[in-house]
């Protein structure tokens, strides 16, 4: 219905919703066990030059472990030869997770899963929204291999679609605004909560635990991340995480 609405022309979009095992039952598309299945659909369609996945962590499967990075670059390698062999744009969709943003940040941490995946990207996008105006939306570069950083500048659009099939309508419009900035919850630049250790404890627990995780694993990335062991365990009974 969106693409309707935008005025797409649905025959140059192909939409591979499963896959098809060799018993005939059918499942998700995981880019770490069927890449063989993209590969054989890009062979077949020559002229498609756009691979949308949206989102990224609806095509992992159990196999990767996407809060790491070696197990991340485990699909993202192959999938860029892929893109490379067949010459296409390979688009990936992520969410932000619920961190907070101050000037001073790099925006780019706000992404979910790990760094690995943002690494592997040549170009990295974020989405924010305006403080005031709900229907408008900002798109900045938070990382860039395409061009120099200080000559980046971000596009906006606005939400538009009366009859509830909404689509983009950009703005004439160059924002120059880094995107941490955009990110800010308030105009001072500061975040609405305060960093304390056991916030920022709950924000990498968060992060971190979209499936479980063994204690040890997360017992390293505290450490990383300079948290405590007694932070952790507050930060653990306020979540209520087992």
């Amino acid at each position: 219905p969106r693409l309707n609405a935008a005025g797409a022309n649905i025959d140059n979009i192909l939409f591979l919703d499963c896959c098809v095992d060799p018993d005939g039952s059918e499942g998700p598309v995981y880019l770490d066990e069927h890449l063989w299945l993209l590969d054989a659909h890009l062979e077949k369609n020559p002229d498609i030059r756009l691979l949308v996945l949206d989102t990224l962590q609806s095509f992992v499967g159990s196999r990767t472990n996407t809060n790491n990075n070696a197990s991340s670059r485990r699909i993202m390698t192959p999938l860029k030869r892929l893109a490379e062999k067949h010459h296409v744009a390979v688009l990936c969709i992520e969410h932000l997770n619920k961190g907070s943003t101050t000037k001073a940040d790099n925006a780019t941490y706000r992404i979910q899963g790990s760094i690995a995946f943002c690494g592997a990207a040549r170009s990295v996008w974020i989405v924010c929204k305006d403080k005031h105006d709900p229907a408008l939306r900002y798109l900045q570069a938070s990382k860039t291999n395409l061009a120099p950083d200080s000559q980046g500048l971000g596009l906006s659009y606005k939400i538009t679609g009366v009859d509830g099939r909404p689509f983009i309508q950009w703005q004439d419009t160059n924002i120059s605004t880094p995107i941490s900035e955009l990110l800010c919850t308030d105009e001072s630049g500061a975040s609405d909560h305060a960093a304390t250790q056991l916030e920022q404890a709950c924000r990498f627990l968060r992060r971190v635990l979209t499936e479980p995780v063994s204690a040890r694993d997360i017992a390293a990335g505290c450490k990383a991340e300079m948290i405590s062991e007694a932070t952790l365990r507050r930060a653990k009974e306020q979540l209520g995480i087992q």
